[in-house]
């Protein structure tokens, strides 16, 4: 079974709205539209995320455990 819950912090969606208030040169007044932003682009970043882990193959996910192949020149021999 795969996981694709992502949970979205508080604390995630402080630092990207602090982010936007730097990168917006620190204007001040626009402290709940620099949350809600962040808040957006997490929950959309988080949703690609999840797409991009249902669309892979299985194999790609949980890759198969590869047989180690006998050293070159080498036989195995069973003993009895």
């Amino acid at each position: 079974m795969i996981t694709t819950d992502f949970e979205i912090t508080k604390e995630t969606i402080a630092a990207r709205a602090y982010e936007l208030y730097i990168n917006g040169g620190c204007q001040d007044g626009q402290a709940e539209q620099h949350w809600l932003q962040a808040e957006a682009e997490l929950k959309n970043a988080c949703q690609a995320t999840t797409q991009a882990i249902v669309k892979r193959p299985t194999s790609q996910i949980m890759p198969t455990a590869k047989k180690k192949a006998a050293p070159a020149g080498k036989t195995q021999v069973a003993t009895q």
